[in-house]
């Protein structure tokens, strides 16, 4: 949803605005009513009676203090019940662990095999229209031109990955080249980070850096890539974080955290 808060509002004022920029008719639609006094109930006995902008109001504010105490993130109760419900099926994926750490090759085909499913479906929930034959082909593509090129192919810098020339993607299908290029996109980053976990095992995950470089492969060649060039607001180089607003639809009941208490 769009959103237009005024500057001049205290913050659970804002927090009790945000996400509401509709309709006047929307704003009488029961959800709305509920989520209103659901914020009030959260923000308003904290702030109500504070100064806007004093000192006490913007310590508190930047503190994070409120929504974390609404929602008690440090509380384990619900993780441990959420264990103990699962525990069969936590169990069951601990026996496989230990299958599989014994049997590294076996482990390697197992994930390999799976990882251009996993690609097609991270892209069709995105709206890309290409079937899995298609994700199947393309990998068969990236395998023969790209892939067999490298004896580990995870063993290659992030930085190194980022600066390839990547298969054409009117190489790799005659459909929609955009989409094509997408999805080869995801192959490519899906494939290196798996080859890379599995050749580092026990070893710290990937950093904030190399998550940037990786997003801006699997923008290459897409339409969000020449799209990101014309949006609004600074122009942000691809893979770094964006500079404005962003439209998300979720559980109206569901309460994020203000903007300003998310550094705490």
């Amino acid at each position: 949803m769009a959103t237009v808060i005024s500057k001049s509002l205290p913050l659970w004022q804002k927090a009790t605005a945000r996400g509401f920029a509709a309709p006047s008719r929307q704003l009488k639609t029961r959800a709305t009513t509920q989520r209103l006094n659901l914020l009030q109930s959260i923000y308003e006995p904290a702030f109500g009676h504070l100064r806007p902008r004093s000192p006490e109001y913007e310590a508190l504010a930047n503190s994070g203090k409120v929504w974390e105490d609404h929602h008690k993130p440090r509380d384990l109760g619900p993780w441990l019940e959420a264990q103990s419900k699962l525990e069969s099926t936590l169990e069951s994926l601990d026996k496989f662990w230990i299958f599989f750490r014994e049997r590294p090759e076996l482990r390697s085909s197992v994930t390999n095999s799976l990882i251009t499913e996993w690609a097609h479906q991270s892209t069709a929930i995105e709206a890309n229209s290409l079937s899995s034959r298609d994700a199947f082909l393309i990998a068969e593509g990236l395998e023969s031109q790209l892939f067999s090129q490298y004896e580990g192919f995870g063993s290659i810098s992030t930085q190194a990955l980022s600066d390839l020339d990547l298969p054409p993607a009117s190489d790799l299908s005659s459909q929609n080249t955009s989409q094509v290029a997408e999805l080869r996109n995801h192959i490519i980053v899906s494939r290196h980070i798996s080859d890379s976990a599995l050749a580092n095992p026990g070893t710290p995950g990937i950093s904030l850096d190399e998550i940037k470089l990786l997003t801006r492969i699997l923008l290459r060649g897409t339409d969000s890539e020449q799209a990101a060039k014309y949006s609004w607001g600074p122009r942000v180089p691809l893979g770094e974080f964006r500079a404005l607003p962003i439209a998300a639809r979720s559980n109206p009941l569901r309460i994020f955290p203000y903007h300003q208490e998310v550094p705490a």
